[in-house]
C-alpha cells in the first residue's frame, strides 16, 4: 500500500508549494590568504572583491574564496598579472631626479590642464595648445617636449587631479562641519537626473569660507526618498555622514522643502539640528516674480519680445539708431532679460525706459504694426500710459531688491551672519512703502505680525512709494483720463507689493533662533552678544563647540 511505502516516506523532494529557505551570501573575509593583487572591494561592498591586475570588481557571493580561485585562474587575469610582473619601475633606473626634464614638464602638463578644467575649456581646445606651445617658446626644452592633447590632458584631469582635489575636500570634511549643497537637472533625460553635491566648509590653508564639488551622480528615483537616499550614499561612499553637516541649501521646490515628507524632512531625521538655508538671491527672485504676476501685463514677455526683436537684426538695430538720433536719446543696446539671472530684469527695465521714446517712435512706424503678431502687441504696450508708469515704478523697486540681492551675491566675505538682519530689514522697508507707520511700529519686535492686507492700515495713494520718475509721469497725465489711469496704477502697485510680502513671509525664515544667533559672527555686533547666546548657538546648531575654549575666544575678542 502507498502508506506504508517507505520509499515514499523517505522521499527527500519538497512538497508543492512549500517554501524554498533563502539562499545567504557569502562574504569577502579578511582572514583568507588571498593571491597577490587581490583586495576587499571598496566600491561594491562586502560581497566583492577587487583585482588590482585587472582593475575590476568581481563577486564573490556565490562561491566565496572559490569565487577568488576562480578569478585568479582565468586567463585574462593570467596575463594581466604577467604585464604588471614585466613593468620596470622608475626607481630601478637609479634614483629619482625630481629637477629633471622629465619632470618639468610633467609639471607643465599638469598645470595646463589644470587651467583648463578651471576655465570650464574644452578639451579640444588642448589639441591646438599643445602645438602652440612648441611654436612660441622655440628655445624652451620643457616646450619640446610638450604634448598633451585633449586625450592626455581628459585623463590628467579625469583620473589624477580630480581624485585628488575631490580628497581633499573630503579630509577637510571629516575635521570640520559643513554646508550641504545640492541641485538637480535633467540632463540625462527623462529617465535619470544628474544630482550635483556640494560642501560648504572652512579651508584651513586658504583661510578663509570656500564651495567645493563634492560628486555628481546619477538619479531614476526623483522623489525626496530617492535623493535622500541618492545623498546619503554619496557621503558613505567618501566616508562621511550627516554628524558634521550643520545646514542645507537646495531650491525650493516642496521636493525639498516639504516640511513633513522632503528631502528637508528626511536629513532632520538624520540630524535634528540641522538649519535649512534657503538662497537668499533665488528667493529674493522668486518673491519678484510673484509680484510681478499682479501686474496687469507679463513684464518679462514685453522685456524678452523687445530684446529678440532687434537681437539678429543689424538692420532693425541701424533703424532704431536713427529714431534714437530723431528723439535726441543716446543710442543704448537693449539688454536681454532671464528669468534665471536674479539681477536682469532691473537692468533691463532700466535700459528699456532709457531708450522708451526711440522704441516708442520705432514700433508705432514699423510695417507691420497693424499685423497680429509681436510687432502690435509690442507698441500696443509702447503707446500706453500705464505701461510706462508700471515699469518706472518696478525699475525703482527694483534698485532697492537689487541691492540686498548684489550683498549675497558677492564671494568676498561669508554673509550667512547678515541674513536674517538684511531680510528683516527688506520687510520694512517694503512694509515702509505702503503701510502706515503707526502699524509698522506697533509690531516692531515681531514685523510678521504686520497686517498688510487691510486696506485701512495702507497709506492713502498720494503717500505711496512708486519712485521719483513714476510720480513725475503722474503728474502730466492727460487730464481726460488721467484720475482713472493713476487710480488703476495706484491699485497695482498695492498688489505688487502684498504679493511681494506674502512670499516673503512664506520663503524666508524670519523666526529661525539658530540664524538670529549667527549674528555674533559679526564684529560689529560682538559687544552686543553675551555668553549664553555663544552657548545657545551650541545648543541650536549641529556645530561641535568646545564651550570653555570657544568662550574664552570669545572674552578675548570683546577686548581686543
Amino acid at each position: 500500500m502507498a502508506d506504508s511505502d517507505p520509499d515514499s516516506a523517505s522521499d527527500p523532494r519538497p512538497l508543492v508549494g512549500a517554501k524554498k529557505k533563502p539562499k545567504s551570501l557569502a562574504q569577502f573575509k579578511a582572514t583568507w590568504v588571498l593571491p597577490p593583487g587581490i583586495a576587499a572591494s571598496k566600491k561594491k561592498g562586502i560581497h566583492f572583491a577587487f583585482c588590482k591586475y585587472c582593475n575590476i570588481d568581481f563577486s564573490v557571493s556565490h562561491g566565496g574564496f572559490n569565487d577568488v580561485t576562480r578569478h585568479v585562474d582565468n586567463q585574462t587575469h593570467k596575463k594581466n598579472a604577467r604585464v604588471v610582473a614585466g613593468n620596470t619601475s622608475l626607481e630601478s633606473f637609479g634614483p629619482v631626479v625630481r629637477d629633471s626634464l622629465a619632470t618639468k614638464v610633467i609639471t607643465a602638463e599638469i598645470a595646463v590642464s589644470n587651467f583648463i578644467a578651471q576655465h570650464n575649456l574644452p578639451f579640444l581646445a588642448a589639441d591646438h595648445l599643445s602645438d602652440l606651445v612648441t611654436t612660441i617658446f622655440p628655445d624652451s626644452k620643457i616646450a619640446a617636449q610638450y604634448q598633451c592633447k585633449r586625450t592626455k590632458t581628459a585623463a590628467i584631469i579625469t583620473d589624477a587631479l580630480e581624485p585628488h582635489y575631490r580628497e581633499q575636500v573630503v579630509q577637510i570634511a571629516k575635521t570640520t562641519s559643513f554646508n550641504l549643497l545640492c541641485d538637480e537637472s535633467n540632463e540625462r533625460g527623462a529617465d535619470e537626473k544628474l544630482l550635483t553635491v556640494l560642501l560648504r566648509l572652512f579651508d584651513d590653508a586658504e583661510g578663509k569660507v570656500v564651495t567645493r564639488h563634492l560628486e555628481t551622480v546619477g538619479v531614476t528615483d526623483f522623489t525626496a526618498d530617492g535623493i535622500f537616499k541618492a545623498l546619503k550614499a554619496t557621503l558613505a561612499h567618501h566616508g562621511l555622514g550627516f554628524d558634521r553637516m550643520v545646514s542645507f541649501t537646495s531650491d525650493t521646490c516642496n521636493v525639498m522643502k516639504g516640511e513633513r515628507n522632503g528631502v528637508i524632512a528626511k536629513l532632520r531625521a538624520e540630524q535634528p539640528k540641522v538649519i535649512d538655508i534657503h538662497c537668499a538671491c533665488h528667493v529674493l527672485n522668486l518673491c519678484v516674480k510673484s509680484a510681478v504676476k499682479s501686474l496687469p501685463f507679463k513684464v518679462d514677455d514685453l522685456l524678452v519680445d523687445i530684446y529678440y526683436h532687434f537681437r539678429c537684426s543689424v538692420k532693425r538695430i541701424v533703424s532704431l539708431k536713427e529714431y534714437a538720433a530723431f528723439c535726441e536719446t543716446q543710442f543704448k543696446d537693449i539688454l536681454s532679460h532671464c528669468e534665471t539671472r536674479w539681477l536682469s530684469m532691473g537692468r533691463s527695465l532700466k535700459r528699456t525706459l532709457d531708450m522708451w521714446q526711440a522704441l516708442s517712435s520705432y514700433f508705432a512706424s514699423h510695417p507691420d504694426v497693424e499685423k497680429t503678431g509681436k510687432v502690435k502687441s509690442i507698441n500696443t504696450h509702447l503707446q500706453a500710459p500705464l505701461t510706462k508708469l508700471i515699469l518706472t515704478f518696478l525699475s525703482s523697486v527694483m534698485e532697492t531688491i537689487d541691492a540686498v540681492n548684489m550683498m549675497f551675491q558677492s564671494s568676498s566675505t561669508a554673509t550667512v551672519h547678515s541674513l536674517q538682519g538684511e531680510v528683516n530689514r527688506l520687510l520694512k522697508t517694503v512694509l515702509g512703502y505702503f503701510i502706515r507707520p503707526d502699524q509698522i511700529t506697533a509690531n516692531a519686535a515681531d514685523l510678521t505680525k504686520v497686517d498688510y492686507t487691510t486696506a485701512a492700515n495702507q497709506l492713502p495713494q498720494e503717500d505711496l512709494f512708486v519712485g521719483d520718475s513714476a510720480s513725475a509721469l503722474l503728474l502730466h497725465l492727460d487730464d481726460n483720463e488721467g484720475e482713472d489711469i493713476a487710480s488703476t496704477f495706484y491699485r497695482h502697485v498695492v498688489q505688487f507689493y502684498q504679493a511681494f510680502i506674502k512670499k516673503m513671509l512664506k520663503a524666508f525664515q524670519f523666526k529661525s533662533k539658530a540664524l538670529e544667533l549667527l549674528k555674533m559672527l559679526d564684529p560689529a555686533e560682538v559687544q552686543k552678544v553675551s555668553l549664553q547666546d555663544v552657548q545657545s548657538l551650541g545648543e541650536h546648531t549641529a556645530v561641535p563647540l568646545h564651550l570653555a575654549k570657544v568662550q574664552q575666544e570669545f572674552r578675548e575678542l570683546r577686548v581686543d
